[in-house]
């Protein structure tokens, strides 16, 4: 939306939005294992050609090769040591960003608005975080980062390149089924390139071969499907609610970037008039939208992951319209929109330090948990036992944090046995047992610190108490 000739240079935006992002997220990221986090990579661990296969047909219930070549690799580079990991997530996200900013310029936006729909996206309070954050939320970066960059190779009429980044964005997280929708009208609104009916075919044909082999190889695997889904996977199953999801959804991907376009109308203090070419952006970035929810949209379970890959559309559409806006705008008029642009995002700084607490109180128990087992490893007999009591009154504990034996198996080598008292919520009945009268120690949760209790203090409930 900037140009140079008209004050604030268009690097200096760019270098603001580096940085704020950087800020905002660099000092959480790798801070601990959280919930499966540990037990995906060792599962994803290759040292064989039989691992490499393992990769693909042991899903763990979802299809998501992509994500564990991606952590096989970090666990060769980084081992046990989260940091890596957490970095490798962020990188994504600013791989994602610039893909989103060079997808954007093959959609005919300005340089301008092309680095508008980069911070929409990547400064949205829904999902990114999680998505950085959480080590297991790289599954909606790598969705985002290669549907993106099919999105470009089909904008750029490279076709075959696209259909593999496709395959690639649907073998990372099970939304990306229907991307092929979305290239496909790309290729067809496309605003500056015309295409032949023969074109628009060919393609389809090839998205089609996506979806085959994509099928045929998911079922090879254990993932499951919508017949074997538990409740919260099944479609328009119990607890599902269309209202609800189609309000929280809306407002997770659009409140934001609506909210800029309505500030930058505001400015321009009349409604942008579109270009046919813009309109037909505009209707690419909904249609990318409509794709990126049509499954998640019907799921009982609700997740802001779910919005990572779809608010990429949405932001794309919503900077066409302010660039619209800034066209009407005077000279005046433009040199505020764009001090409102340098400031904004610096403004938003603490509210994203504050929606990561959440998850970086929960990877900082992880890593206090490991370190307690770390050192009691010292001592430990082969067989080792351990009770932990779980605080369940506090915001970040033990069930929420961390799956115990797996994340210090990967830390130490090491795989304690543990009874986590009170069990986890979604624990099988056939999986509880009585903890030890005698275990070799006894931790528990208290004041949001890991403490050792002697064991002689230890009473395990009576047996008619235990599941």
């Amino acid at each position: 939306m900037i140009r140079h000739d008209r004050g604030i240079p268009l690097w200096t935006f760019a270098a603001v939005l580096t940085v704020v992002f950087l800020v905002s997220h660099g000092a959480d990221v790798g801070k601990g294992f959280v919930k499966e986090d540990a037990a995906w990579v060792m599962q994803s661990r290759v040292g064989t050609v039989h691992d490499l296969s393992r990769v693909v047909t042991r899903s763990g219930g979802f299809f998501r090769p992509v994500v564990a070549v991606s952590f096989a690799i970090n666990y060769w580079m980084f081992g046990g040591h989260p940091l890596g990991y957490g970095w490798t997530n962020l990188l994504l996200a600013a791989a994602t960003g610039l893909g989103i900013h060079v997808l954007a310029r093959s959609l005919a936006l300005p340089r301008g608005g092309a680095l508008l729909a980069v911070a929409l996206w990547i400064l949205n309070f829904h999902g990114i975080n999680v998505a950085v954050l959480w080590l297991s939320g790289r599954t909606a970066l790598l969705l985002v980062l290669f549907a993106v960059l099919a999105a470009v190779a089909t904008a750029r009429h490279r076709l075959f390149l696209a259909c593999v980044l496709a395959l690639l964005a649907m073998g990372s997280k099970e939304e990306g089924v229907l991307l092929p929708i979305a290239l496909l009208s790309i290729l067809v609104l496309h605003p500056a390139r015309p295409v032949t009916r023969h074109r628009v075919l060919t393609f389809g044909a090839g998205l089609v071969a996506v979806w085959v082999v994509y099928a045929a190889v998911r079922m090879q695997s254990d993932a499951m499907t919508p017949v074997n889904a538990p409740a919260f996977y099944t479609f328009a199953g119990s607890g599902w609610s269309p209202l609800r999801n189609l309000a929280e959804y809306a407002d997770r991907s659009l409140t934001f970037p609506l909210a800029v376009t309505i500030v930058a109308v505001a400015i321009a203090g009349s409604p942008p008039r579109l270009t046919g070419a813009e309109s037909k952006t505009i209707a690419v970035g909904m249609i990318w939208l409509f794709c990126g929810f049509a499954l998640t949209i019907l799921l009982p379970a609700r997740s802001s992951l779910y919005v990572v890959f779809p608010s990429a559309g949405s932001a794309i559409a919503c900077a066409v319209t302010c660039t619209a806006a800034w066209r009407a705008m005077s000279a005046k008029r433009q040199a505020r929109a764009a001090l409102a642009a340098l400031l904004v995002p610096v403004l938003l700084v603490p509210i994203h330090w504050r929606r990561n607490v959440r998850w970086t109180e929960l990877a900082t128990l992880s890593s206090e948990v490991v370190a307690v087992f770390a050192a009691l490893a010292n001592s430990a007999p082969p067989r080792w036992d351990v009770i932990v009591i779980d605080d369940r009154s506090a915001r970040a504990n033990i069930a929420s944090a961390i799956a115990i034996p797996d994340a210090v198996e990967l830390a130490i080598g090491r795989r304690p046995h543990v009874w986590l008292i009170p069990p986890p919520d979604d624990m099988e009945p056939h999986d509880w047992a009585t903890p030890p009268s005698n275990p070799d120690a006894v931790l528990a949760l208290r004041a949001g610190r890991i403490v050792r209790v002697p064991v002689n203090e230890w009473r395990p409930a009576p047996a008619a108490e235990w599941p």
